[in-house]
Formats: structure tokens, sequence, C-alpha cells
């Protein structure tokens, strides 16, 4: 199976470093290339995470931080092995019964990942 890596702009450093101590078997690195001042004090940056099963969840686990409910909107450049590139406009309807595992499985299928087959 080709693994994918999903680039995504705006998520910060220290985000990043958050990430990788909750998910320690996710790839998560930076594009040091990229990045503007959005806050004080904080670079941001785009992020790359490799579309594993832990991958995965530490995406869906960004996309959640500071968020209980309300819509997520994002859009994200999926990048093949070989190079291929296409973008991906996330869209998820959260409340509070929306749990880690529904937007895992959401993600999967607007990336196009077959999470079943990670396991």
């Amino acid at each position: 199976m080709e693994i994918d890596t999903v680039r995504i702009p705006g998520l910060t450093r220290l985000e990043g470093l958050e990430l990788k101590k909750r998910f320690p078997q996710a790839s998560i690195t930076f594009d040091s290339t990229s990045g503007s001042d959005e806050a004080p004090g904080e670079l941001a940056t785009i992020a790359l995470i490799t579309l594993t099963a832990m991958g995965i969840q530490a995406l869906a686990a960004y996309f959640l931080m500071d968020q209980k409910k309300g819509r997520i909107e994002r859009t994200v450049e999926v990048v093949g092995k070989k190079g291929t590139r296409r973008k991906e406009k996330i869209v998820i309807d959260l409340d509070e019964r929306t749990s880690h595992a529904d937007v895992v499985k959401q993600l999967g299928r607007m990336l196009h990942v077959d999470i079943g087959a990670m396991k």
C-alpha cells in the first residue's frame, strides 16, 4: 500500500510537539521553508503527517483541540509517494457527542484511506 502524507498549514511546532507526545508512533514533521507569524512569538508552519493509523489519530486530535462543537473546515494537501498532490477540503460537523473515533472515521473517508486495512 502506498502511504501518503498530508500537509497541514497553520499547525504550530508547539501543537506538533504536543501531538508527538500523545501519539509517539505518528510521523509528524515540519516544512521549514514555509510559515508566517500568526500569533506573537509562535511561528506557523506546514506540518507533514504520514497517513498511517497513528497519523490519522493525531490529525483527528489536532482538529478536535479546543473544539467541542461547531464545524471543522480545513483544506489540506495530500502528497503521494510518487509526488502526486491533491487538495482535500475537510468539513466535519461537531457536537458534544462527536468522539475522536467518529472524527478518525470521517477523516479516513475524506482522505480516501482505508483505516481498517491499517490496523
